[in-house]
């Protein structure tokens, strides 16, 4: 399956309720990237 781009994904969640839309997306990532990075992940 080939990415796609955030702006694209946010398309999917536009009627999502907000304890789930993409911003919570975007927070979780947010938060892996520091987690990873935190942990020395590659």
């Amino acid at each position: 399956m080939a990415p796609i781009g955030i702006e694209r994904a946010r398309q999917y969640y536009q009627e999502a309720d907000p304890a789930h839309d993409f911003d919570h997306i975007l927070r979780v990532l947010t938060l892996a990237e520091r987690i990873g990075a935190a942990e020395g992940a590659d």
